[in-house]
């Protein structure tokens, strides 16, 4: 809902009047200077400041108003507790960019003429409570504002205390300064040239009252633009307040540290761990090459349903493919130069390999000096074999073979850089060839590793065409 603070108020104020604004509490009286202070905008009707209503301010005239018309005097004065006297003073023009020689010196002249100056360098702290708000009151002058506001400004004090920081208002007001001043107190109301009474948002006397008071001509002043406050300035003001409260401050830092070096501690670890399993994976597997086999050991549907029906022609046929293809020898899985070609085509494909492998029980044999050892696996070198994958010594060059790690050890200690005499069968005919051990190759079958130019060689010279029946796919961009 919407509850309507003030209603229909209307009064107008001359500079030189010092002027009371009475009421209870909750009848609107803060409300009110809140508005003519500038603080709330958000309202209906016309509050006039040299001509022009101040709901329709923009945002830099609210700042030259608050900055340069308007002084305010607090009920609890609102002093900064780290800064000393004299800075709480010039805080106004520090924030105006004023610079420090001009401030301090209009600081210490209206401390000295609050009877403060012997006092401008201590902290609030080390005063009384009329004493602070004297220091609110010099606070007030600063930017010698054409208005005063004050807010109960007596209402933390004594009686004593209350008369002493009364004359000084109304020396102010003499001085040719507006002061509006708002109290519940009829005795502080007495003082004043002038008292608005408020009663539930509503203005309900306005009274001009016959007491002393000597008004002087107001001095003319002298206009300067108002300026924003410097980065310097501001990170001084920072440092005075981290050092006013610098164990919060550090714990807050130290505290801040923990969070941020644990979040940077959990993504190193999860980098570390990340970069961990893809250097593994890349010792045991080439992730830029893809190995592509034309036609697998796996059934189609017919095939599936034509074995488990029990038809013999079917079981043996498949078994003979399986055979062939594990072999070599089968011509279903071998890659056409219009396979390669259909293959070099695919996106991000830069180069393509050609292999060969074949698994064989006793047909292919290695052989060093007397001793001999059955080869199960005849495979091709290509960029699929890691680096890792190789324990010792180094990949075949032409006329060199990678040997198994039991192969190697049953034909005879320090095998690498020996010749030995190969054996494969390709057809009908054994051929022998005699080639070097390069080193061993990381498997648990019996295996050889041949480069695939020298077997297409050996093939050449015993009349045979090699096809590959295993391509290699390699990729730049490993993405």
């Amino acid at each position: 809902g919407t509850f309507q603070a003030l209603k229909g108020i209307s009064a107008s104020f001359e500079e030189g009047e010092l002027v009371s604004i009475v009421g209870e509490s909750g009848s609107g009286k803060s409300t009110l200077m809140n508005l003519i202070g500038g603080l709330d905008s958000d309202f209906e009707g016309e509050i006039i400041y040299q001509g022009k209503n101040l709901r329709d301010y923009t945002k830099q005239e609210l700042d030259r108003f608050h900055k340069k018309s308007i002084g305010f005097i607090f009920q609890n004065f609102n002093l900064i507790s780290h800064l000393s006297l004299l800075d709480n003073v010039s805080l106004a023009m520090t924030l105006s960019n004023v610079d420090k020689e001009t401030r301090d010196k209009r600081a210490a002249e209206l401390l000295t003429q609050v009877g403060l100056g012997e006092h401008m360098h201590k902290k609030p702290d080390a005063i009384s409570g009329g004493q602070k708000q004297r220091v609110a009151i010099a606070r007030a002058l600063i930017n010698d504002p054409d208005v005063i506001i004050a807010d109960e400004p007596t209402g933390a004090l004594d009686a004593e205390t209350t008369d002493t920081v009364l004359e000084m208002i109304k020396e102010i007001a003499e001085s040719g300064k507006l002061v509006l001043m708002v109290t519940h107190s009829d005795r502080v109301a007495s003082h004043c040239t002038r008292v608005l009474r408020i009663d539930s948002g509503s203005l309900i006397s306005d009274t001009t009252q016959d007491v002393e008071f000597h008004k002087k001509p107001a001095d003319k002043k002298e206009t300067s633009p108002v300026k924003n406050m410097s980065l310097t300035n501001a990170i001084r003001l920072a440092f005075l307040n981290m050092k006013a409260k610098f164990g919060r401050n550090a714990l807050v830092a130290f505290g801040s540290s923990i969070g941020i070096m644990a979040v940077v501690l959990m993504l190193g670890i999860g980098h570390g761990v990340t970069n961990y399993i893809k250097s593994t994976m890349v010792t045991y597997t080439n992730p830029n090459v893809t190995e592509v086999h034309k036609q697998s050991l796996e059934m189609d549907k017919k095939q599936q349903e034509k074995v488990q029906a029990g038809d013999s022609s079917t079981i043996g046929s498949v078994r003979e493919d399986h055979i062939s293809m594990m072999t070599g020898t089968s011509n279903k899985n071998t890659f056409s130069q219009k396979d390669i070609d259909k293959l070099k085509k695919i996106k991000n494909v830069d180069t393509i390999q050609r292999g060969y492998s074949t698994f064989s029980l006793g047909t292919n044999k290695v052989a060093f000096n007397s001793n001999t050892a059955n080869i199960m696996m005849l495979m091709t070198m290509s960029k699929s074999v890691t680096k890792s994958s190789i324990t010792k010594g180094h990949a075949p060059k032409k006329n060199e073979v990678l040997l198994d790690q039991a192969t190697a050890d049953l034909l005879g200690k320090n095998i690498i850089g020996k010749k030995v005499r190969l054996s494969l069968t390709i057809g009908d005919k054994t051929i022998e060839k005699e080639v070097k051990v390069s080193g061993i190759y990381d498997t648990q079958t019996s295996t050889i590793v041949v480069r695939y130019g020298d077997l297409n060689q050996v093939f050449k010279d015993n009349g045979q065409k090699l096809k590959a029946n295993t391509v290699f796919l390699y990729t730049k961009n490993s993405d």
